[in-house]
């Protein structure tokens, strides 16, 4: 008898020092919502500083207007500083900038106007000559 409680202690501290041994580690890690740039500019950061692409909005209001409705070198003053905005912006850091410039004109257009603004903010980059050439949008979802 004695044996056998001897041999169910000795089997007891083996599992205890067994199952010590196999601790589990768990490391979470905080992703920040916002990209960063290797200086640590966040994308909202350079989106505040490109007065959340003021131009671009200016000349797509414009664009979507008609020939005619704007003058033409007002509209190209327009395109111009849009495209300046969008170069000192990180490349990582366009569409996501783009997209929340549609979300901010959101509630100023409906249906079709605001599809056709999307689409026009898809191609920015392309027509200024900076990567991504293109943004994925969704109409009305960004």
């Amino acid at each position: 008898m004695a044996r056998l409680s001897t041999l169910a202690a000795l089997a007891a501290i083996f599992f205890i020092a067994h199952a010590s041994a196999h601790r589990t580690t768990i490391t979470t890690v905080d992703i920040d919502e916002d990209i960063e740039n290797p200086q640590g500019e966040s994308c909202r950061e350079q989106l505040q500083q490109q007065q959340y692409l003021r131009h671009c909005q200016n000349y797509m209001r414009q664009q979507s207007q008609g020939p005619g409705r704007f003058d033409e070198d007002n509209q190209m003053q327009h395109f111009q500083q849009c495209c300046r905005q969008l170069r000192q912006m990180d490349r990582e850091c366009r569409c996501e900038g783009l997209r929340q410039m549609m979300r901010q004109m959101q509630g100023m257009m409906r249906g079709e106007e605001m599809h056709e603004m999307t689409e026009m903010a898809m191609d920015l980059p392309g027509e200024c000559g900076v990567r991504p050439q293109r943004c994925q949008m969704r109409s009305g979802g960004y």
